[in-house]
């Protein structure tokens, strides 16, 4: 799948027949028998910023005729970011003429859609219009502005100034009950935003909890709120908003008093609480507390939680993190207690959560996760089968597999792992009838032949110390990465895999299909993500550069993947030993790829019984014979495109290598071969003959 972009562009290829006069203007150009000349003018994109134009007259023009070319009086791009002819000129006895356009995209607006739609005309007759490329440019954005721990709240009922503070958790249920909180401070105060329901029965005795988690450390403090379940909690409250005149009427407290975690009444100071009522519907609040009374201290970082008697309870398990003038927060930490509730809770934006998929080859490990903080925490979820293995034979081995360095360069690779393992820790984590730690020092990966796994490590003098738990179907563990050799990178990557007592793999994450995979990011816990490996796809039968393109497999058809640039699309086929792979050779094998465009599957056109698509192509890429496989390196020419409509094949570049695993082969072909591809998700379907399953994908090329 390609990287997308920051912009996105669609291309539409219009033509227009001239009309034969416009307002008493007639077409000058005139055939023997004296009737007009037609032409056609029409606009194609060639890549993400530039286009062509063409006109095209039905004969060879008598003389050389100029079509003067202009943006269209429609046109909604500025003209500032494009560049194109004024003018095209046919010569004596041609048919046709292209020029070029190209956009500055640095030009445009952002967070606009413009088009840039042109004009043809001949000695002032209109030929038509053409759109030639419409870009959906990203919104302009704006730095996120720095705590400055200075809260601009007033306790006066207007929230208006909460609009800014981006500090909390809404709703997307519009009937939820709580439906926004949110959370500012200042070095004095602790500032309260509450949107609720107005619930009839809240009235004369609602109130609000307020839990905070001074210390941002779930596993310290109390687990219990006055009878409520929570987490690493330091202080509480609860306070009566909502009451009630002698008539029953609604009124809001100024000064809400209630209890808290020391058994002591609390009563807030006079006009620390203001609110509106919106009709029927909604009831605002805002409210400020000492930092003081709620045991935080200005600079270091808490979680704050909330909910409400009268069915207000919906996000009680729902931190908010607030920095507090401090450095990020983690937004919770793990208790390594084989539950993994606690995982909920952490910044999901540095939790690496890696699945099994339906129908993996290897499906022991269920899921992985990963959260890279002060230790590297994982969490594995194992299938029912690899805990039967474990408890029959009283042994489970584990390995952890990293490339510390995130460099995709060197090390050892797997079966299923690429591009590069660097050090590795593997031991077991069940033995008897207990779970254990992984009591391994780094090995590193020395060898010479890096798809050759013994004789190829060497013991580090560090290992890592190691706490553990399994519960049911997890096992958790916390690593103290310290003394990883050279020091581990705040980004790397993570792989696992699970053994049975006889050294038989039984799941392996990220990747658990029948070729190698990449192993999974993991990133440091308040830092950036680095930028994506470059992916540069070369047609030269050395498969590398596809390891971290995903892919989709079926059967025989081991393995099938998609990229794209500007110039060409790159397809990747794995081809098992299974079925008739023998009968493949000497010209018999072909391949199919059937492009869906629209979404739309019963549209389209049919080749050979299959479809309907909307348009499908085949080739033959098996050259050899069973015994001594080769590859053709034009496999197209022998096949071809419906619709044919001018598309070729014979442009497509292909090598291929056969081993004891079946065959694999890359395949190019030039875009300005193909109808246009938008620039959205699209449906590819890729089959063969010889028993070689149907696959498809989603992906946007």
């Amino acid at each position: 799948m390609r990287n997308i972009a920051k912009y996105l562009f669609v291309a539409v290829m219009a033509a227009f027949t001239l009309a034969s006069c416009e307002k008493e203007k007639v077409n000058p150009i005139l055939n023997p028998d004296g009737t007009p000349v037609q032409f056609t003018f029409s606009a194609r994109a060639l890549s993400e910023t530039d286009a062509d134009l063409k006109v095209a007259s039905d004969v060879p023009v008598p003389a050389d005729v100029t079509i003067a070319i202009a943006l269209d009086g429609s046109n909604t791009m500025s003209s500032a970011g494009i560049t194109f002819p004024s003018e095209l000129t046919l010569k004596k006895g041609e048919t046709e003429v292209i020029g070029q356009v190209s956009v500055d995209k640095e030009k445009l607006t952002p967070g606009t859609t413009t088009s840039a739609i042109f004009a043809a005309s001949l000695a002032g007759v209109k030929i038509g219009t053409a759109k030639a490329l419409t870009i959906t440019t990203d919104p302009a954005v704006e730095p996120e502005p720095e705590p400055t721990g200075d809260s601009e709240i007033k306790i006066d009922g207007d929230f208006s100034d909460w609009d800014e503070v981006t500090t909390g958790i809404a709703s997307d249920d519009e009937d939820a009950p709580l439906k926004e909180f949110k959370v500012a401070f200042d070095k004095e105060y602790l500032y309260f935003y509450h949107k609720r329901n107005n619930n009839p029965a809240m009235w004369g005795g609602g109130y609000y909890y307020l839990a905070v988690d001074a210390d941002n450390n779930v596993a310290t403090g109390m687990t219990d709120a006055n009878g409520n379940a929570v987490v690493g909690i330091e202080k509480w409250m609860y306070l009566y908003f909502f009451l009630a005149d002698d008539a029953g009427n609604p009124m809001l407290a100024t000064a809400p008093k209630g209890s808290r975690e020391s058994g002591d009444e609390y009563v807030c100071a006079e006009n620390s609480l203001a609110g509106a009522m919106f009709g029927d519907s909604v009831v605002e609040t805002e409210l400020r507390i000492p930092l003081a009374d709620l045991g935080v201290t200005y600079g270091q970082p808490i979680k704050v939680y909330t909910w409400g008697n009268k069915s207000a309870s919906n996000m009680k398990d729902q931190p908010v993190v607030v920095s507090m003038g401090g450095e990020s927060s983690s937004g919770g930490s793990v208790a390594i207690d084989g539950n993994p509730d606690d995982w909920a809770k952490l910044n999901q934006k540095y939790v690496t959560t890696l699945e099994c998929y339906d129908g993996a080859e290897l499906s022991g490990l269920k899921s992985a996760k990963v959260y890279y903080d002060d230790k590297v925490y994982v969490l594995l979820e194992l299938s029912d089968a690899a805990l039967t293995s474990a408890f029959s034979e009283g042994k489970l081995r584990a390995h952890v597999y990293f490339d510390g360095n995130y460099d995709n360069a060197n090390g050892h690779y797997g079966k299923w792992v690429l591009p590069a393992i660097d050090y590795m820790l593997e031991g077991k984590i069940f033995s008897g009838d207990t779970w254990c730690a992984i009591s391994s020092p780094y090995y590193q990966w020395t060898g010479t032949d890096p798809a050759v796994w013994s004789g190829g490590w060497t013991a580090a003098e560090t290992s890592p110390a190691f706490e553990f738990a399994g519960n049911g179907s997890f096992y958790e563990c916390a690593m103290d990465y310290s003394g990883y050799p050279g020091g581990l990178a705040d980004a790397f990557t993570i792989a696992f895999d699970i053994q049975d007592d006889g050294y038989n793999t039984l799941g392996f994450l990220p990747n658990a299909g029948p070729e190698p995979g990449p192993m999974a990011l993991v990133v440091k816990n308040g830092t950036e993500p680095p930028a994506a490996p470059t992916i540069s796809i070369a047609i030269d039968g050395d498969f590398s550069d596809w390891a971290l393109v995903e892919g989709v497999s079926n059967g025989a058809y081991g393995m099938f993947k998609a990229y794209s640039d500007a110039d060409n699309l790159y397809f990747y086929t794995y081809r098992t030993t299974d079925g008739r792979y023998s009968a493949l050779w000497g010209g018999s094998g072909y391949i199919y790829l059937g492009f869906d465009l629209d979404g739309n599957p019963d549209n389209g056109v049919e080749l050979n019984s299959n479809g309907p698509y909307d348009f499908i192509g085949f080739f033959f890429p098996y050259g050899g014979t069973a015994e001594e496989p080769g590859f053709i390196d034009l496999p197209g020419v022998e096949g071809g495109w419906a619709p044919e409509e001018g598309y070729t094949l014979a442009n497509m570049k292909c090598k291929g290598v056969a081993n004891e695993k079946g065959a694999y082969i890359e395949y190019s072909i030039p875009r300005k071969d193909l109808p246009t591809i938008p620039n959205a998700p699209i449906t590819i379907t890729s089959w063969g003959n010889k028993d070689m399953n149907k696959v498809t994908m989603t992906t946007t090329l």
